[in-house]
């Protein structure tokens, strides 16, 4: 930010908000205090007679917020924050560059929703949990003020497809006041065009990396990333495989681990990267076959002694609902002696559909009460 910007602000700054405590009152130029309760913005409740002295002029309340909007800025001595100035935040110079075809689409839809980044992030919130029976995964993937001033200014590390969706359909959605009425047709089209703005956003990015011969980095940084947040130290192992001459390996099991986790888009990529390594690699294709495969590694891992990346394959198929591994948990906890985690895990098993885990269950509890 420039030193005029910043005696831009601070001017803007001193002349519409009060910091009066508790009953005081007082003026000085330019400024109303009035009275009420400490910090409050003093534009928030003068009169029409205040603001013809203070030369601000009237405003009106915006619809959807409470934020105030102002009728005419003819007359205001200040000028107004340059555009996009409330986006400035801490923008890293060596931050990846986005391409112009698809920074412009996102700073066009900020810019012109009229609301501030914050706001845009607030609404975002209700929104993504408005749009859940329709797109699950947004609530998994929230806005920042700090994520919208990047893109706005052309840097992203984490260009997350999920976000950029529920960016769009939370300007769609501001734009129009009764979209919590818009009917089930009128839901899909919104979300129809959020996902076109992702996937062009996207394209956009593959196109400059791949004419800057760097592929599509910058897409894989933010896949890579969301592995890393998922799975860890393991998840991060089996990314530097790739690196090597791979095989095909590691992207069949991170295709299986997302997709057991309901990361659907990241299972598909992984998965056309594990056809492409190895042309004989078939994926699976029902949730039993997706179920025989994660238990085949967990027991690859325990031959091996990695319990900890045992139990994790199993735990990621037991809690999309495979009863067996529920069962192969309990034996790994009964083996080593946490007879009351084994207990759990069999009665798991056993409201999974699992029959051997109930007569388990059953036995290690009279075991316990004797």
């Amino acid at each position: 930010m420039t030193p005029a910007e910043e005696m831009q602000l601070q001017h803007v700054a001193d002349n519409c908000i009060s910091t009066s405590a508790g009953r005081q009152t007082g003026k000085r130029e330019g400024v109303y205090t009035g009275r009420g309760r400490p910090g409050r913005r003093a534009c928030d409740r003068r009169s029409s007679t205040t603001c013809k002295k203070m030369q601000w002029p009237t405003h009106a309340e915006h619809p959807l917020t409470s934020r105030p909007v102002w009728d005419d800025l003819s007359d205001l001595s200040v000028p107004p924050p340059a555009k996009g100035l409330l986006f400035m935040a801490n923008v890293s110079a060596d931050e990846p560059s986005l391409p112009e075809a698809a920074k412009r689409p996102i700073a066009d839809t900020i810019d012109y929703s009229g609301y501030s980044a914050a706001e845009i992030v607030r609404r975002s919130e209700g929104i993504a949990r408005d749009f859940s029976p329709l797109a699950p995964g947004l609530v998994k993937y929230p806005l920042h003020q700090s994520c919208l001033s990047r893109w706005r200014h052309g840097k992203g590390r984490r260009l997350y497809r999920e976000k950029l969706i529920l960016l769009k359909l939370t300007v769609l959605c501001l734009a129009d006041f009764r979209y919590k009425n818009w009917s089930d047709s009128e839901r899909e089209a919104a979300l129809d065009k959020a996902v076109a703005f992702a996937e062009q956003v996207l394209a956009a990015i593959a196109e400059g990396a791949a004419a800057d011969g760097a592929g599509r980095s910058t897409i894989m940084t933010a896949r890579h990333e969301r592995t890393a947040e998922l799975l860890g130290a393991y998840g991060e192992l089996l990314l530097q495989q790739l690196s090597k001459s791979s095989t095909g390996e590691a992207e069949a099991k991170l295709a299986l681990l997302h997709h057991l986790s309901g990361e659907n888009d990241d299972a598909r990529y992984w998965t056309d990267l594990a056809i492409q390594a190895n042309p004989l690699y078939t994926p699976p294709s029902s949730p039993q076959e997706w179920f025989d495969l994660a238990r085949s590694y967990a027991a690859e891992y325990q031959r091996a002694h990695d319990l900890k990346t045992a139990r994790m394959y199993l735990d990621y198929a037991a809690d999309r609902g495979d009863g067996e591994a529920a069962y192969q948990l309990g034996l790994m906890a009964d083996l080593e002696g946490e007879k009351h985690k084994a207990m759990a895990c069999y009665y798991r098993a056993a409201d999974l559909g699992c029959p051997d885990g109930i007569k388990r269950a059953e036995r290690l509890k009279a075991e316990l009460t004797r």
